[in-house]
């Protein structure tokens, strides 16, 4: 049967099954972030660095960062200037022993040790190259440093690797994706068929050319050419807004004034954002203008049981007869 998932699914069947070879056992614990950001409080409660100085989370952050690099507790601290970095390189170094002990990985040792067996133990990286006759990765604009080794010992001398992805979409080099991967691709594997996917089938006309316009700004980057048969469409508007809640403001007095004025219907607007927690602007906008509107896939604000709950013991306060 095919192996499919997501890099880290990968990884634990990989280690569960072959990580004794670099004394990994194959029961090991995964920690999830609030593990590790407890056990990270765990190490500077230790080492005497306190909370006001530096936070658990932002450890976590480089912590992470580094070994998504593939940079050991000794290759952070060798590089480690500023006083932020040789305190993380403390708590890196203790922190991974506090892991040992535990007998657990974090997430991103999964990739980190994935990388370590397959480079280390050239059986094991030649029974996968074997069992695997073709690699598809998808997304591929958005691998990190581990995951982009993890491919590289993978694939067999036939370079037997298929990989989608579009540099212009990279949006997680925040989170250590590294957008050049894809660009180093026919580098990597030289004779590669490269297909460009240039028709939109998305957007109008107007949207591409603003994209373009954005994107062409990028030194780096992989020319294409994008077109579509949707035409022109409406032009593309832009409208800063101070915050969410001025966001929200000015969307809402927007719909509200096209339906006053009868050039919309409210049928005629959806709005769409990110996060769940996004909603509660819009739905104090939209109340305050008195728009109607459907919560599509969630539950509305004031609808929520812990809101209702608040809200009820507001009004006992507020009204105790």
């Amino acid at each position: 049967m095919p192996w499919m998932g997501t890099f880290h699914g990968i990884c634990v069947r990989i280690l569960r099954r072959d990580g004794a070879a670099i004394s990994i056992p194959p029961n090991f614990v995964i920690y999830d972030e609030d593990d590790r950001q407890g056990l990270i409080k765990q190490a500077m409660k230790q080492l005497s660095i306190g909370t006001d100085k530096l936070k658990p989370r932002a450890a976590s952050a480089a912590i992470s960062k580094a070994k998504n690099q593939l940079l050991s507790p000794s290759d952070y601290a060798a590089s480690a200037r500023f006083p932020f970095q040789q305190a993380v390189a403390e708590i890196y170094q203790l922190y991974e022993q506090l892991l040992a002990d535990a007998g657990a990985l974090d997430f991103d040792d999964l990739l980190l040790e994935t990388v370590r067996l397959l480079r280390d133990h050239s059986a094991v990286r030649q029974r996968y190259q074997t069992q695997f006759k073709h690699i598809l990765v998808d997304e591929y604009q958005d691998t990190n440093a581990a995951q982009y080794q993890i491919i590289k010992l993978l694939v067999n001398p036939r370079r037997n690797i298929c990989v989608v992805g579009d540099d212009w979409q990279s949006i997680y080099s925040w989170r250590g994706a590294d957008f050049t991967n894809i660009l180093n691709f026919e580098r990597d594997f030289p004779g590669a068929l490269v297909v460009k996917l240039e028709q939109n089938y998305r957007s109008t006309g107007a949207i591409l050319e603003a994209a373009g316009n954005v994107i062409n700004k990028n030194q780096q980057r992989t020319d294409k050419t994008l077109w579509t048969a949707a035409g022109p469409g409406a032009p593309v508007h832009v409208q800063a807004a101070y915050d969410e809640a001025e966001e929200a403001y000015i969307i809402a007095s927007q719909i509200a004034t096209q339906v006053a004025t009868g050039e919309r219907d409210y049928s005629d607007f959806a709005v769409l954002y990110r996060t769940n927690a996004q909603s509660y602007a819009f739905e104090r906008a939209f109340n305050q203008h008195r728009v109607p509107y459907q919560l599509v896939g969630g539950v509305r604000f004031y609808d929520r049981k812990e809101i209702k709950d608040i809200l009820a013991y507001l009004r006992l306060i507020y009204q105790p007869n």
